[in-house]
């Protein structure tokens, strides 16, 4: 019998974001194995966010709307997206 590798993927969000909080929702109900880091209550998730921010071109829609950009994820493989539906494809 073949063992499944069970992805784990990273949000970056913030709990006073309802985008976020529906994804949250959306993770448990897929019951996937993530953690979040929230940007609004830890100042270092914060500063490394906007160091991914500043330098990954997936953001320059979201900072020409001057939207923040989350949420964020990050797949333990290295991918980065900021779909939800890419991260449960991968799961």
């Amino acid at each position: 019998m073949r063992e499944e590798f069970v992805m784990k993927v990273t949000v970056i969000g913030s709990s006073q974001c309802s985008n976020t909080l529906k994804a949250l929702e959306a993770l448990d109900l897929a019951k996937v194995d993530y953690e979040f880091k929230d940007i609004s209550k830890d100042l270092t998730v914060l500063k490394s966010f906007l160091q991914e921010r500043d330098s990954l071109t997936m953001f320059d829609l979201a900072k020409q709307e001057k939207r923040i950009g989350i949420p964020f994820f990050v797949m333990e493989d290295g991918v980065k997206t900021h779909s939800l539906n890419q991260v449960l494809e991968a799961v």
